[in-house]
């Protein structure tokens, strides 16, 4: 039995900076996304999403298959937002205190505004729209950074284990990979401000580089011996690992220009308001110039270890971009959207890292000028919190804006799809053995889009039920009717009676013909 005096001492044994990112995580999550745990609101891969647990073997996602059997076998597959959504803010809190922990952030504010803009970030909320799936995707999300921490091991057998929970997670969802290289990009940083020698940071990139490699090499194997068949053409599902050299350049042009737009634009939704993107500048700026001080100050020392370190750092930041993006070049055929851009939540953390590695620095990087780099580190600890705390905050609110925003829309959803059946169940003659004939797409000048009220939200992962046509599906599962509808319009629609009809809200929108009932949105 587990005594509570022991279970005290496993918790006290874990690193206090890792304490606080994970219980900063539990308490950021809670503020961004409680509204959404305790609602119901559906996305349009959720609204049929209620018992399901995501495409899997065709998309090369083979153990998010095994994972949602295994909890299907146990306790059934159910959308239920407070339970999935509290578990993966647990596993994004777990990832939290991991990259604290493996970036060695020893001053606590700092940790926990890494756990907050971690669990805050606009693609956490993304995940939370895919409801039905958001805890499989949260496993994923550790097991990679347990990747990244069994790398670091000095034991073969130990990294072994850790491609092996590598090909894992991405055998449940591949966009978490680059997560694994870019932080170890940022590890490889610290190492170097760490006054490691050129050496030995040069001999750590090697073998991480290979260990990613051996867990890539190892995840298609896999999937093409196992499920090569199964693939589906599907965002490039079935392309994966055929990337041309030839398509390199373009690639790898697309990914700096997305990461320029992501610091100084707004990029597909993720950094939308302005608090947001000041904040995002303003770190990434002191980033860049902390690695540059660091790369000037070595440069300085005039020998040759330091001078390897201080070209090493650049490299580094130089190639961070590919890696954070590292999902143009896994899915180089595949649409690419706001879901996939979790690693760039490192993207905040990278200056954060670098100032708690200069302020634990006991040599300083510039000797002679102690008084100077004082000023310089205390001016950068307050803009670095400052900024970090602005884009948590930026991101809670965004958060919340954007559960509004869906909130609004299901609630007029429910009072169109409400009205429609009303009009269908009260014409004379109806009987419920009749098939419906919806005619056209949706349109009514009275309807006041919600919206409008909202113009800086426009992640992907979410859109309107009625207007894009998914009001069959609310219809059914949201309202609970489900007449027989007649998928294949098009004779029908020349009917001349149908013709004649006027379209929806006029009144004979809405008609009994030859038995079927048709509903005219617009003309075919």
């Amino acid at each position: 039995m587990i005594k509570a005096e022991m279970m005290a001492s496993y918790i006290h044994n874990i690193p206090k900076n890792a304490r606080n990112a994970f219980c900063s995580s539990i308490v950021f999550g809670l503020i961004a996304h409680l509204y959404m745990f305790t609602n119901k609101l559906p996305n349009y891969d959720d609204l049929t999403g209620l018992r399901v647990y995501g495409a899997s073997r065709v998309l090369g996602r083979w153990f998010l298959w095994m994972l949602g059997e295994v909890r299907e076998r146990l306790l059934g597959n159910y959308s239920m937002p407070w339970l999935n959504g509290m578990f993966y803010i647990f596993c994004i809190a777990m990832v939290s205190a991991l990259t604290v922990h493996l970036l060695n952030i020893r001053d606590r504010v700092l940790s926990a505004l890494i756990g907050g803009i971690m669990v805050s970030f606009a693609p956490v909320m993304g995940t939370a729209f895919f409801m039905f799936t958001a805890p499989f995707y949260g496993v994923a999300l550790v097991f990679a950074a347990l990747a990244v921490w069994l790398f670091l091991s000095e034991k073969w057998y130990l990294r072994i284990v850790g491609c092996i929970f590598g090909v894992l997670s991405i055998g449940i969802y591949q966009a978490y990979f680059p997560f694994c290289a870019a932080l170890l990009v940022l590890i490889l940083l610290r190492q170097l401000f760490s006054e490691k020698t050129f050496v030995s940071v040069f001999k750590n990139a090697l073998q991480y580089f290979a260990l990613l490699v051996i867990t890539v090499i190892g995840y298609l194997a896999i999937t093409r011996i196992f499920w090569g068949n199964e693939l589906s053409s599907y965002q490039g599902a079935d392309q994966m690992g055929k990337l041309k050299i030839a398509e390199l350049p373009v690639i790898i042009k697309t990914i700096y220009y997305n990461y320029r737009t992501f610091h100084i634009g707004q990029f597909n939704g993720i950094n939308s308001n302005l608090l947001i993107l000041s904040g995002l500048s303003m770190l990434c700026i002191c980033g860049y110039i902390e690695v540059g001080i660091y790369a000037v100050a070595q440069f300085l020392h005039k020998k040759r270890d330091s001078v390897l370190k201080g070209l090493m750092s650049l490299l580094l930041v130089a190639i961070f971009p590919i890696a954070a993006f590292g999902i143009y070049l896994m899915a180089s055929h595949a649409y690419v959207y706001s879901l996939m851009f979790y690693p760039l939540v490192l993207c905040f953390i990278m200056p954060v890292m670098l100032l708690d590695q200069w302020n634990q620095s006991e040599k300083g990087l510039f000797k002679g000028f102690p008084k100077m780099e004082k000023i310089v580190l205390s001016v950068a600890n307050v803009i670095v919190v400052l900024m970090l705390s602005l884009s948590t905050a930026g991101y809670c609110h965004y958060d919340n804006e954007y559960y509004l925003q869906i909130a609004l829309c299901e609630e007029q959803t429910e009072s169109i799809v409400t009205t429609w059946i009303t009009q269908i169940k009260s014409l004379e003659g109806y009987r419920a053995d009749m098939p419906v004939a919806f005619i056209g797409s949706y349109h009514d000048e009275t309807y006041f889009n919600a919206e409008n009220y909202f113009p800086n939200t426009y992640l992907a992962g979410w859109s309107n039920y009625v207007l894009s046509n998914q009001y069959l599906q609310y219809m059914t599962i949201y309202c609970g009717y489900s007449p027989a509808v007649i998928s294949d319009i098009s004779e029908l629609s020349i009917v001349a009676e149908v013709q004649e009809m006027p379209c929806y809200p006029t009144d004979g929108s809405v008609r009994i013909i030859d038995g079927v009932v048709v509903f005219k949105f617009s003309e075919p």
